[in-house]
C-alpha cells in the first residue's frame, strides 16, 4: 500500500481491529498503520502555565437552548451569544459564520413549543416557515405555507414539521 493512503486513514479514525479487517482486503496489516490519538488536554501544571481553573458563567437558560429567529419570513436555527443591557440580544445563526451574527429585538425570536400548540412551522432548506395543515393522514400532513399559492402545497413528516410558541413579550 502507497504510504499516501496512510493519513487518509488516520483522518477516518480507523484503529485497531477496525482498521485491520478494512485493510486486510488491500493486502496491508494494521501494523502499517501507526495512529496515536490524545482525546484529553495536558493538564496547564504539564505545560509550565499556572493551574487555574476556568469560572463557569452564570447559567442562562436563552443561551443554553437553540432558538429560532425570524429573518427573511423564515425563522433559522440561532443560538444567543449574549445580552444587550437595553434587552435586545446578540444571537449567532447556527452553522453560519461570525460575520453574520445580529443584535435583535426579543420580538424575534420563537422557541420550540413542548405541546402540541403553536405555529405550524415547516423546515424547508434549512429554515423553518409558517405553514397550515390542510389534511393530515398518520404521521404526515398536506401542509401549504402561508402566503404561497398551491404549487408549494407538500406533504411533509414529523421531521420536518415544528410547533413554535408566540413570541416573547
Amino acid at each position: 500500500m502507497s504510504t499516501s493512503v496512510a493519513p487518509w486513514i488516520a483522518a477516518l479514525g480507523c484503529v485497531g481491529v477496525a482498521a485491520a479487517a478494512w485493510l486486510a482486503p488491500l493486502g496491508a496489516s494494521a501494523t502499517t498503520v501507526s495512529l496515536s490519538v490524545t482525546t484529553e488536554p495536558r493538564p496547564a501544571v504539564a505545560r509550565g502555565e499556572p493551574d487555574v481553573q476556568p469560572r463557569t458563567p452564570p447559567r442562562d437558560e436563552i443561551a443554553d437552548e437553540v432558538l429560532f429567529v425570524e429573518h427573511g419570513g423564515s425563522f433559522w436555527p440561532s443560538s444567543v451569544v449574549e445580552r444587550q443591557s437595553d434587552g435586545r440580544v446578540k444571537i449567532h445563526y447556527l452553522g453560519w459564520g461570525s460575520e453574520s451574527d445580529e443584535v435583535i429585538e426579543p420580538s424575534r425570536i420563537r422557541r420550540r413549543s413542548k405541546t402540541s400548540a403553536g405555529q405550524l412551522m415547516v423546515e424547508w432548506h434549512g429554515s423553518y416557515w409558517p405553514a397550515t395543515a390542510l389534511r393530515t393522514e398518520g404521521n404526515r400532513s398536506f401542509i401549504r405555507y402561508d402566503g404561497y399559492g398551491s404549487e408549494w402545497d407538500e406533504w411533509v413528516g414529523p421531521d420536518r414539521t415544528a410547533r413554535f410558541s408566540p413570541p416573547s413579550r
